[in-house]
């Protein structure tokens, strides 16, 4: 819908059981119906063990603190190696499903997610890599930076959960994320010299993805710039929808999220102050009508900040 630029401004210018003895029991009866309650108990007195543990599997754990509330299910154990899974099942024929996602605390609090009688906490273990990120592009570049965003990685369902992506340039190693971040700056090119760059994702038990496609980019000569920026001038083209009132500028450090907004009124200008050196600033402007009602946001454009 808009036709966003920027015009820079400088300064000078402007698996264990879960059991309360996992010793003698590793399931523990729920709240639920009065005769699951007897049948646990009469279990939990009669069988010295109701489930082996598989193989592989830290036997270890003790549940420390363990309740039903409402549909939900609280427990807290120690021992064994993370990550954990709750598994719950509703006979003695002890038919474990999941219910809980990776853990790697000591402690859950979640739905229960049936109506369970048993429920035990286990060690479990991800050996699955993540998808590889998809949609790396350029976000911004200068003589002496490239900005990188893409789209966040899946890890599946049963996924451990993507903690970090690790970027490369030219095939070799340059640096990790923050977290799960998918946007990465990297201040270390050189004016005028073309790069290849790729992004792999990690999940929280270390295994790698697959690389993204790889992206080149050539840096700009350094020219023409007479210091430090601290504000930067936005244009777009007015929309040309007749009942538009202003525009919203919106602004932040990560693509898509933004942490600030300003009202230019009609004017299809902004000029956006007292902006960081060092950091990469992410631009989109939506329209409004007289009941404030926004149109959808414009293409996202970024620039680095010297």
């Amino acid at each position: 819908m808009f036709g966003l630029k920027h015009r820079a401004v400088s300064a000078a210018s402007r698996s264990a059981a879960a059991s309360v003895c996992p010793r003698l029991v590793d399931s523990v009866p729920a709240a639920a119906p009065p005769r699951r309650r007897t049948l646990a108990a009469a279990l939990a007195l009669v069988l010295p063990v109701l489930a082996s543990v598989p193989a592989g599997r830290t036997a270890d754990i003790e549940i420390t603190y363990f309740t039903v509330l409402q549909a939900s299910v609280w427990v807290e154990w120690q021992g064994g190696t993370p990550p954990y899974r709750i598994q719950a099942a509703t006979d003695e024929q002890f038919h474990w499903q999941d219910i809980s996602p990776f853990l790697f605390g000591n402690d859950y609090f979640g739905p229960t997610r049936g109506n369970f009688a048993f429920f035990r906490v286990r060690s479990d273990s991800d050996t699955a890599p993540p998808l590889p990120p998809a949609g790396l592009a350029v976000s911004a570049t200068r003589c002496d930076g490239v900005a990188l965003s893409w789209q966040p990685a899946s890890d599946g369902l049963n996924g451990s959960g993507v903690s970090e992506y690790r970027v490369y340039r030219d095939g070799m190693p340059l640096d990790s994320t923050y977290g799960a971040d998918a946007f990465y700056l990297d201040r270390t090119v050189v004016p005028d010299t073309t790069y290849a760059y790729t992004v792999t994702a990690v999940d929280r038990m270390g295994n790698e993805s697959a690389p993204s496609a790889a992206i080149l980019i050539a840096t700009e000569p350094c020219v023409g710039e007479s210091g430090p920026l601290t504000e930067l001038t936005l244009e777009w083209d007015p929309s040309e929808e007749r009942d538009v009132s202003g525009y919203l500028v919106y602004w932040g450090l990560r693509p898509g999220e933004y942490q600030w907004v300003m009202d230019t009124m009609a004017d299809p200008v902004a000029t956006v102050t007292e902006l960081m050196p060092g950091n990469t600033y992410f631009f989109a402007v939506t329209a409004y009508d007289r009941d404030g009602t926004q149109s959808e946001t414009s293409p996202e454009i970024a620039y680095i900040i010297p």
